[in-house]
Parts: C-alpha cells; structure tokens; sequence
C-alpha cells in the first residue's frame, strides 16, 4: 500500500499531466488563431495605409491638375477661367496669382477688343482710304474707301500680299 501523500503526489502528477496536454492541445489553437489575428490586423493596416496614401495624394495633386486645366483652358482662349483657392500654403498662393493673371488678361483683352472695334469704326467712317501694311508688305487692314479708290469690288483674302495684290489687279502693278 501506498501512503496519502504518494497518493496525492501521484494524482497531482496525474492532474498536472493532463492540465499539460490540455494547454499544449490549446498552444497550437492560441498560436493558430493568434498568427490569423496578427495577419488581419496586417492586412488591414496595409489596406488604410494604401487608401491614406491615395488619399493624401489625391488631395495634393487636386488644385496642380485644376492648374493644369486652367491653363490648358487659358492656352485654349478663355481667360474667364478662375479656380478655387482650397489652402493657404503655396499651391494657394499659385492658384490666386494664376486667377489674378487670368483677370488681368481678360481684362487687357477686352480693352483690345473695345480698342479694336473703335479703329474698325473709325476706319469705316473715314472718307479717305486707308491701307496698313505688316513689314513682310502684307495687307493688315483696308478699309472700304480704300477699296473703293483702288477699284476692288470685293475685300481681300486674308494675308493678301501687297505683290499679290499688284498682280490681281492689272491697274495696280
């Protein structure tokens, strides 16, 4: 026979045996879930990184392609373009000097065009004739009077040559 305490000893032994392949059962289970948990987290922060980083790339590069359009449509000839001013930083600051470029522009624009229709009217108003020429002798402006003196019927080409002009017109040579 066996003493109490061998006995308890040896069932202690026996509990802790069973406690230890109970927990090492549950090791692999721990690990295995813990490796999915730390590979979700993982993952998930790869996937906010990427869309941060989209984003914030997104948001600098959003007023440098609106520049882009508005001097596309600024080379295109409408000068009304402006653009909003998002920030405060230097894109900002780019963005108020090309909205105030393009007012400028517009506004030397339309006092060419109101000069422009002056000179045209003027031009047609006047009893005398009136023929400009380019330093290549190519007709800028003829008024109407001065088709009339020159005895042409009907205007001129665009870029008419004042060669051209002479050969078309046998008095003129």
């Amino acid at each position: 026979a066996l003493s109490p305490r061998i006995n308890a000893l040896t069932s202690n032994v026996e509990h802790a045996y069973a406690r230890y392949n109970e927990l090492d059962y549950l090791r692999e289970k721990l690990r295995l879930s813990l490796i999915l948990t730390l590979t979700l987290v993982l993952l998930s922060s790869i996937a906010v990184a990427t869309w941060a980083a989209f984003f914030s790339a997104r948001r600098l590069s959003a007023p440098i392609s609106a520049l882009a359009a508005g001097t596309h449509a600024v080379t295109a000839g409408d000068y009304t373009t402006t653009l909003p001013v998002t920030s405060n930083d230097e894109i900002g600051m780019l963005v108020s000097s090309f909205n105030a470029m393009t007012e400028r522009i517009a506004g030397a624009r339309q006092e060419i065009e109101r000069q422009s229709r002056y000179v045209s009217t003027l031009l047609s108003e006047l009893s005398s004739g009136v023929l400009a020429l380019d330093e290549r002798l190519v007709i800028t402006t003829l008024n109407d009077r001065g088709r009339q003196i020159l005895g042409l019927a009907e205007a001129l080409p665009a870029h008419t040559s004042l060669a051209a002009l002479g050969e078309s017109a046998p008095a003129l040579r």
